[in-house]
């Protein structure tokens, strides 16, 4: 399995990444450079995982669908 450069990865979430969905949770790049400092590559590996399974959840690949807004029913609220 080949890794992708993380310039690729943002352009993926940037274009297929679902609207009002934080893609990475606050905590998992600091968790995943711990484990690096403590040399954890089992706990790094597994982290990295997780974190790109997470994206992966959120992303729209199948193409996002185009909304469109009823100002009317908005401001009726």
């Amino acid at each position: 399995e080949r890794s992708m450069p993380i310039s690729v990865s943002y352009l993926i979430i940037g274009i297929f990444g679902s609207p009002g969905v934080s893609n990475c949770r606050d905590e998992d790049h600091d968790d995943i450079f711990a484990a690096f400092q403590t040399r954890d590559s089992d706990l790094a590996a597994r982290l990295m995982a997780d974190h790109l399974r997470h994206i992966q959840a959120h992303l729209e690949l199948g193409g996002r669908t185009e909304t469109t807004s009823d100002l009317v029913a908005i401001f009726r609220k």
